[in-house]
């Protein structure tokens, strides 16, 4: 039973090391998506994130867990 629970946390910590968390480079700006939450945040000064949500942000994920981000800061616009 001990070495099914090391196992079990083991397996936890690979998951969340390597699989839970990508990272999206674009432009200048570094963005780090949790693919359980679908939370985006940008990565500040190297290892600060922000997720305060002041920027406008959608994200699309496919089957193939590939995954892309629109970013745009402020209100869109419509013409009248």
């Amino acid at each position: 039973m001990l070495i099914a629970i090391a196992l079990f946390a083991m397996l936890l910590g690979v998951f969340q090391f390597f699989v839970r968390y990508e990272y999206i480079h674009k432009g200048s700006v570094l963005w780090r998506v949790d693919r359980l939450t679908r939370q985006v945040c940008r990565v500040v000064a190297g290892a600060h994130l922000d997720c305060s949500g002041k920027q406008s942000t959608s994200l699309s994920v496919s089957p193939s867990l590939s995954v892309s981000t629109s970013t745009g800061l402020g209100t869109a616009h419509h013409p009248h």
